[in-house]
């Protein structure tokens, strides 16, 4: 008698155990789609929020890009630290710093820092929800006139073309950030 009350209780166990299991992959077959569509709207609602939100910062030319690659024009590839190696809008000021090297260097942290006054700053956005280009020109005494073209895309990556240093150029390949709210490694201006 025993064994039966013990084995009828093992059965209704493993049936109550399993029970939902079963019944839940039903039902996530049929829903999961509907789910999965859901996410994906949230995160392009997300995604266009925050796209807005680089837009003001270009509009009010107060963002920055953090490189964390950088391209010559060999197209050679070096991998960099976004901390210390970016180009900053800041009002009527651009600042570029690069810090590819090993040793100390020039601004204290291993590289160059140069800051400069805007000459030019023009935004260019043909459709609402294409990747905005800023072009903008920079004097510096150090550099002399000098060009960016920034493109950045939806999900804040971020391409800027440096142009002007006896016609050569770089390209650094980076994310979009708030000055305010992002921290950079900033060394010794060159001016």
């Amino acid at each position: 008698m025993l064994e039966k009350v013990i084995s009828s209780w093992l059965i209704i166990s493993t049936m109550t155990l399993f029970a939902p299991v079963i019944y839940a992959q039903e039902l996530t077959k049929e829903e999961l789609k509907a789910q999965r569509k859901a996410e994906k709207l949230d995160r392009k609602r997300a995604e266009l929020e925050k796209f807005k939100e680089y837009k003001l910062w270009i509009d009010s030319a107060f963002f920055g890009v953090a490189a964390d690659m950088i391209l010559d024009r060999s197209l050679n590839r070096i991998t960099l630290n976004p901390r210390s190696n970016f180009i900053q809008i800041n009002g009527g000021k651009c600042i570029i710093q690069l810090n590819g090297f090993a040793a100390g260097g020039a601004n204290g942290i291993g590289g160059r820092t140069i800051e400069g006054n805007i000459t030019s700053y023009e935004v260019d956005q043909s459709k609402e929800h294409t990747p905005i280009t800023v072009a903008v020109q920079m004097q510096s005494i150090s550099l002399g006139l000098t060009s960016f073209m920034f493109t950045v895309n939806k999900d804040g990556s971020s391409r800027v073309t440096v142009s002007g240093w006896g016609g050569r150029s770089l390209t650094y390949n980076g994310r979009i950030y708030n000055p305010q709210e992002y921290r950079v490694n900033m060394g010794a201006k060159d001016f």
